[in-house]
């Protein structure tokens, strides 16, 4: 009897799903096992590797992995930064309700979300986050204010060419030259450069720096003074506008009234302050669309993310409290590991806790956001283990960076047609903004590579010659199987972050390259296909889903 592709698929699809449910259970069950393995004998000498504490911080039990410094310093801060915007929130609600902002809908003009001319509610909107910005701004830099106000003035002075092709020339000369310079000399020391360190000007303005380096925060405020700069330009050029359905992209990309690119407008969107530490990214004009015309059901969703934000951090420190492969990790005292699979085990869950700590530090200023009823996009639609693919590993990691990269990167240089050249220009702009080490620039590298390579082998695989192949039975088997290859390109690529030209080598090599290696390539192929099996099944269901929803 002759069996064909389309008679063989729903019996092939449910072993598969069947499979791909138990190796995900094994590797699970696998996971823990190698995590108490690894972690026992650290935990026992705890003294051994930097970054182990005894105790967690606010509380007082067991070790605790606190080597990362970025995810330790929020935590230590949480407390700090929630009574905060609990003031800011309030002090919202109670002005909106004295001055009746927003009680109304708008009188739209010719823009669908806002009036043609501010309106009263806006500018009195601008007054109360600009004393919030500005406050906020002076207790976290101090004195070191100066250079954020000084950067900012000069962008907003550039945004007055408006329609002139110098706004964004100028606009990202400007932008990369602050963030290179700021980077080398430490967010700017006017000793010994332009008085002595005994000179009253120097100790105003270089002994009091504040709790948080003006220079790191500048990255994301770039990103903002040039989407404000850019969409001014396209507003005064009367760009052609992407054509959607979507309400949120078009607050994107349709062009605000001249009349809402003032100071005080661009003031109070690059200091917002539930977004300023760590965003997520919003464009201007969808940024001034929610404030004349909020989104409904902000808060509602607000409640759940509270929820859930509350359960991630619980997560992370009790996960901290049982594993210190992280600190294993950027210790490097995986190099003194013997066997591979150690090794590797080490590589992905630094990749995971990386996962964690970003998508527990993103989701907490999302909801402080939403709660002060603004709505930015989610920085992580899906899971890290939801994406064998470079293209949706990027599209689902810092998702609101990828749409800012999208919007003011990607289409100005062409788009899909030049995306082969243009993903390297974008990668290193990604890598340069993050920080100037040569990890970053070993990342960007690997990254662009292996992104080359897949959309070269996704094009050669849809030409129409293929179609034969394509319809076996067999061929979806075979597919899954190199997407579980690829996540392992996807960990390697982004590990480059920790461990850069020196080590990463290295890490290679003992976790794939040395005896007993066979260990790593038999879980891959078992487990990870498995996964890619799995995450096929989700993407379809999810599908099936939207299309419901479309038709309903």
């Amino acid at each position: 009897m002759k069996f064909s592709a389309r008679s063989l698929a729903p019996i092939l699809s449910e072993w598969r799903l069947l499979y791909s449910i138990m190796t995900s259970t094994c590797m699970i069950i696998l996971e823990v096992e190698a995590i108490m393995y690894i972690s026992v004998p650290f935990f026992s000498r705890f003294s051994m590797l930097k970054g182990l504490y005894k105790g967690v911080s606010g509380w007082n039990y067991g070790v605790f992995d606190g080597s990362d410094k970025q995810y330790g310093k929020f935590r230590l801060s949480l407390m700090d930064l929630t009574c905060y915007f609990l003031l800011l929130i309030v002090g919202g609600y109670i002005w909106r309700k004295v001055f009746r902002i927003n009680e109304n809908p708008p009188k739209l003009g010719s823009h669908p979300f806002v009036p043609d001319q501010p309106n009263q509610s806006y500018n009195l909107l601008l007054v109360f986050y600009v004393i919030h910005g500005l406050g906020f701004l002076y207790v976290t830099h101090a004195n070191t204010i100066f250079y954020v106000l000084l950067v900012l003035a000069i962008f907003y002075w550039i945004s007055t060419l408006k329609g002139s092709v110098y706004n964004p020339i100028l606009s990202w000369v400007f932008a990369l030259l602050v963030l290179v310079t700021c980077e080398l000399y430490s967010g700017y020391k006017i000793s010994p450069w332009l008085v002595s360190e005994d000179h009253w000007l120097a100790q105003f303005l270089d002994a009091n720096r504040g709790d948080l380096r003006w220079h790191v925060y500048y990255r994301i405020t770039m990103l903002k003074a040039l989407s404000f700069n850019l969409d001014k330009y396209w507003a005064y050029n009367n760009a052609p506008v992407f054509q959607t359905n979507n309400d949120f992209v078009r607050r994107n990309v349709i062009h605000l009234p001249f009349s809402y690119y003032t100071l005080q407008s661009f003031f109070v969107y690059t200091s917002y302050t539930p977004l300023y530490i760590a965003g997520p990214i919003v464009s201007f004009n969808n940024f001034v669309t929610q404030l004349v015309n909020p989104i409904p059901g902000a808060r509602k969703e607000a409640v759940k993310n509270i929820i859930w934000t509350t359960f991630l951090v619980i997560l992370l420190d009790v996960l901290m409290h049982y594993s210190c492969l992280y600190a294993i990790s950027v210790s490097y005292a995986w190099e003194r590991f013997n066997e591979p699979w150690q090794v590797g085990w080490v590589g992905f869950w630094s990749m995971q806790f990386m996962y964690m700590k970003y998508l527990v530090i993103w989701r907490y200023f999302r909801t402080v956001s939403l709660v002060d009823g603004v709505v930015p996009p989610e920085n992580m639609p899906r899971c890290m283990h939801n994406n064998c693919t470079f293209t949706g590993f990027w599209r689902s990691w810092h998702a609101s960076f990828n749409q800012w990269s999208l919007r003011y990167l990607y289409i100005p240089l062409g788009g899909k047609k030049t995306q082969q050249y243009s993903i390297w220009l974008i990668f290193f702009f990604i890598g340069l903004w993050h920080d100037l080490w040569w990890s970053w620039i070993a990342w960007a590298l690997l990254n662009c590579i292996c992104f080359s390579i897949e959309i070269a082998v996704m094009k050669y695989w849809a030409k129409p010659k293929f179609d034969p192949i394509r319809n076996t039975w067999w061929v979806e088997t075979i597919i899954r199987l190199a997407q579980g290859w690829n996540i392992v390109l996807l960990l390697l690529s982004n590990l480059c972050i920790i461990y850069g030209f020196e080590y990463m080598p290295l890490f290679i090599k003992l976790s794939l390259w040395s005896p007993g290696s066979w260990k790593v390539y038999l879980f891959v192929t078992i487990c990870l296909t498995g996964g890619a099996i799995l995450q096929a099944e989700v993407k379809k269901r999810e599908f099936k889903t939207l299309e419901y929803q479309k038709r309903t």
